[in-house]
């Protein structure tokens, strides 16, 4: 083994758990939930523009930016980050729309509701043209999960 590379992997899984428990801590506040909510919404909406835009630029012969020519990887190395950044939106936004359900809010909360489906239909756009087929099975097990366990 390299020490070189041992130290790079143990950072990176160490900046993984440090973002965990920031992410712990801002979920577990009620007065920044929303606005942790509305930063993430934000930045997700971000990249997934930028795919979208790779994708079209692809398409009209522009400089995309692509790693690998037709398979968008937005801010990330690859498309297959891409691809399970995407997944993980979409169980979020999955779990999100059934609780919305489960507590009515989708009628209380029209825009917020309507919000989060525009950004599961990007999520799953993205997700298809990323071809990740890994990225597709892990969400296809996550849908399973969420719903053999009911969600909530």
């Amino acid at each position: 083994l390299d020490p070189a590379m041992a130290m790079k992997s143990t950072l990176i899984l160490a900046s993984f758990g440090g973002l965990y428990l920031i992410m712990r801590y801002f979920l577990s506040q009620s007065a920044l939930r929303g606005q942790t909510v509305l930063a993430l919404s934000i930045g997700t909406s971000v990249v997934f523009l930028m795919a979208l835009w790779q994708n079209v630029a692809s398409l009209r012969g522009w400089t995309s930016y692509m790693v690998m020519e037709g398979r968008p990887n937005s801010t990330f190395f690859e498309a297959d980050w891409l691809g399970l950044f995407s997944a993980l939106i979409i169980l979020f936004c999955t779990a999100g729309v059934w609780y919305s359900f489960k507590k009515k809010y989708h009628r209380r909360e029209v825009f917020g509701f309507i919000a989060l489906m525009v950004l599961l239909f990007v999520s799953w756009m993205v997700l298809m043209l990323t071809v990740a087929r890994s990225a597709w099975l892990a969400t296809v097990v996550g849908l399973a999960v969420l719903f053999i366990g009911g969600v909530y």
